[in-house]
């Protein structure tokens, strides 16, 4: 069996097929069901609220610089936001530091492949003291820490985590604060 969702549904068919192999349908089902109405329930809390839709920047390595692809981009747009330089489905892709600034982020997330928070919060704060980072250092946008090793680099059932995680990052009057094993702010 070969998996390798790119996308939020594509992961959703490979939780089905490995489920399937091991004879777990019906907790696959149960699984699936519970993912689905949680991503409902902050897109119906988005609606509802008629909530401004930031446009984020997943910055998903810094050397070089790479913004986030796959189920990134879906992720960001089912929190809420508008993924400035992603492609939904494509992959991660380099960029140039012209192109993530001429991208007016809003909002600018952090979220090395395979790091954790702590790690990521590092790199962002190392990256802001460079002077190729000082567009975003000088501003008054917000720059975010994420725990990409649990919610955006592997793609299975925490990735509605990171959903849910940038959500309460880009509407933060419409859900729980953030816990800060998920993100940190950095500024």
């Amino acid at each position: 069996m070969s998996i390798g969702g790119g996308t939020l549904d594509g992961i959703y068919d490979d939780i089905r097929a490995v489920a399937h192999a091991i004879g777990a349908d019906d907790e696959a089902d149960e699984l699936l069901a519970g993912l689905r109405d949680r991503v409902k329930h902050v897109h119906e809390t988005l609606k509802a609220a008629q909530a401004p839709r930031p446009r984020a920047a997943l910055v998903e390595w810094s050397d070089p610089l790479y913004v986030g692809g796959h189920w990134v981009p879906e992720q960001i747009k089912r929190a809420g936001g508008i993924d400035a330089l992603g492609v939904p489905g494509a992959h991660s892709v380099a960029v140039s530091m012209d192109a993530l600034r001429a991208a007016d982020p809003d909002i600018v997330l952090f979220a090395p492949c395979g790091y954790g928070v702590e790690a990521a919060a590092a790199e962002a704060k190392r990256c802001l003291a460079l002077p190729e980072w000082s567009w975003l250092a000088q501003s008054d946008k917000p720059l975010w820490a994420l725990d990409a090793n649990g919610l955006t680099s592997r793609p299975g059932p925490r990735v509605v985590d990171g959903i849910e995680a940038m959500a309460s990052i880009f509407a933060p009057t419409l859900f729980s604060e953030i816990e800060p094993w998920h993100a940190v702010r950095v500024k």
